[in-house]
């Protein structure tokens, strides 16, 4: 599960910019988890495990539930909204299909 650092879900768009891998270890100088661009970050993975790349072949889950109850445990199947990809920004954001979360 990565974690999300910087998004914007206004009216119109979604985009997931910042992501981060809560089993990095690799901090910045102020021992913060370091960020990366989400689109750029999640192809690299799915090219990594031998999955196809391309931003409409990205899905983003969502949990329906509130934070509060998720650190008592991980959502149940269904309590997780998917989005598919959209397009990769020039900056690496991913831009998700549809209204988005």
């Amino acid at each position: 599960l990565w974690e999300v650092f910087e998004s914007d879900s206004s009216s119109g768009s979604s985009v997931i910019r910042r992501i981060a891998d809560p089993a990095s270890t690799e901090r910045d100088s102020e021992g913060r988890r370091v960020g990366m661009a989400a689109g750029l970050a999640l192809s690299l993975e799915a090219r990594k495990a031998g999955l196809p790349s391309e931003p409409d072949s990205i899905w983003v889950g969502v949990p329906r539930v509130p934070m509060r109850s998720m650190r008592k445990g991980a959502p149940g199947v269904g309590e997780w909204a998917l989005f598919r990809g959209a397009a990769v920004t020039a900056e690496g954001s991913l831009l998700l299909e549809g209204p988005g979360p």
